[in-house]
Protein backbone atom coordinates (compact mmCIF):
# COMPACT_ATOMS: atom_id res chain seq x y z
CA UNK A 1 0.00 0.00 0.00
CA UNK A 2 2.94 2.31 0.55
CA UNK A 3 3.58 2.48 -3.19
CA UNK A 4 0.15 4.13 -3.62
CA UNK A 5 1.23 6.90 -1.27
CA UNK A 6 4.40 7.35 -3.32
CA UNK A 7 2.41 7.71 -6.55
CA UNK A 8 0.35 10.47 -4.90
CA UNK A 9 -2.12 10.90 -7.74
CA UNK A 10 -5.85 11.63 -7.29
CA UNK A 11 -6.82 9.08 -9.96
CA UNK A 12 -4.81 6.17 -8.54
CA UNK A 13 -6.15 3.99 -5.76
CA UNK A 14 -6.63 0.47 -4.54
CA UNK A 15 -9.57 -1.91 -4.57
CA UNK A 16 -9.68 -4.48 -1.81
CA UNK A 17 -11.63 -7.59 -2.84
CA UNK A 18 -13.10 -8.95 0.36
CA UNK A 19 -15.83 -11.16 -1.05
CA UNK A 20 -13.80 -14.24 -1.88
CA UNK A 21 -11.54 -14.58 1.15
CA UNK A 22 -12.27 -17.33 3.68
CA UNK A 23 -10.32 -18.45 6.73
CA UNK A 24 -9.88 -22.06 7.91
CA UNK A 25 -13.33 -21.97 9.53
CA UNK A 26 -14.97 -20.86 6.28
CA UNK A 27 -15.71 -17.34 7.55
CA UNK A 28 -14.87 -14.16 5.68
CA UNK A 29 -12.16 -12.53 7.86
CA UNK A 30 -13.41 -9.08 6.87
CA UNK A 31 -16.67 -9.76 8.76
CA UNK A 32 -14.91 -10.69 12.02
CA UNK A 33 -14.19 -7.85 14.47
CA UNK A 34 -10.55 -6.81 13.98
CA UNK A 35 -10.28 -8.82 10.76
CA UNK A 36 -9.95 -5.90 8.34
CA UNK A 37 -7.23 -4.29 10.44
CA UNK A 38 -5.32 -7.57 10.68
CA UNK A 39 -5.51 -8.12 6.91
CA UNK A 40 -4.26 -4.61 6.13
CA UNK A 41 -1.45 -4.94 8.66
CA UNK A 42 -0.36 -8.21 7.09
CA UNK A 43 -0.32 -6.57 3.65
CA UNK A 44 1.68 -3.65 4.97
CA UNK A 45 4.32 -6.05 6.32
CA UNK A 46 4.88 -7.48 2.83
CA UNK A 47 5.77 -4.07 1.41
Amino acid sequence: MAFLDEIDHPQVGMILDIGHVRNQDGANPMTIPGGPTKALEMEAQTQ
